[in-house]
């Protein structure tokens, strides 16, 4: 599950990882984003979140450090992926050139199997919408006066059964509904 991870081998139990965290400030001229603590999926709706909110100024360059990471799955590299997505979108150069080897293999991993999500279809003409609910409505007609026409046939079936056999009529039951 986990591509980049400090494990040691003791007799305890290991401990849980560090909340992520995601700090951002400016050095070199670029703004360096470091990411650490457990980038993973029981993290990811957080670090979703922290990654979304960011926008750097227009023209500025972006820098990711990996050193303080404890454990990075693909969860963490998808989030990292689609905030690089983003600002290239939006014209920033971001550099992950500094990451560590398992942690680049995920990213390329990632970005590898990106597929974008296809266009939604064109709505319908206005005459392919008419003929739609025309067709609907014609169908919901046929569909309701056959079930009226079952019903009346059933009712029609058990008045003859009645009619032939008047012990069928259950007295107690017909002054009840009555």
């Amino acid at each position: 599950m986990s591509a980049v991870s400090d494990t040691s081998s003791g007799d305890h139990a290991p401990a849980k990882p560090a909340a992520p965290t995601v700090d951002m400030v400016e050095a070199d001229g670029a703004i360096v984003v470091r990411l650490g603590g457990a980038w993973e999926t029981a993290f990811a709706a957080e670090i979703f979140e922290k990654m979304r909110r960011y926008v750097p100024p227009q023209g500025s360059a972006v820098r990711f450090e990996f050193t303080a990471l404890e454990t990075f799955d693909t969860t963490g590299a998808l989030i990292v992926y689609h905030a690089l997505k983003r600002l290239e979108a939006a014209g920033i150069a971001a550099d992950v050139s500094q990451a560590p080897e398992r942690v680049a293999a995920l990213l390329k991993t990632v970005a590898d199997r990106d597929v974008p999500c296809p266009e939604p279809p064109a709505p319908p003409g206005a005459l392919v919408a008419l003929l739609n609910r025309v067709g609907a409505g014609t169908y919901g007609l046929f569909y309701q006066a056959r079930s009226l026409l079952n019903f009346l046939g059933f009712t029609v079936l058990v008045v003859i059964r009645a009619l032939i056999d008047p012990q069928r009529i259950r007295k107690v039951a017909f002054v009840a509904h009555i």
